[in-house]
């Protein structure tokens, strides 16, 4: 058994296979948008607790679903 090929006896990588990653990236997306929406309505109850950067933290993720889909609608 061997370990290690020479470059000439090995076979070539196979081509990568096609992938659509917008619809993971929009329902992501749309869920961070839920958080906010519900973060946003328990504001109150979230500064009570110390909580406040639960807002900011869902509104990264959407902004950043945003840009995925931007990127991955501009790669198509």
């Amino acid at each position: 058994m061997r370990f290690y090929l020479r470059r000439e006896e090995r076979r070539p990588a196979p081509a990568p296979p096609p992938a659509d990653d917008r619809r993971p990236f929009g329902v992501i997306t749309v869920a961070w948008l839920a958080l906010l929406v519900v973060a946003v309505v328990a504001h109150d109850a979230l500064s009570g607790a110390g909580r406040t950067w639960w807002v900011w933290t869902c509104a990264a993720g959407a902004a950043l679903g945003f840009l995925a889909l931007a990127r991955e609608n501009r790669r198509r």
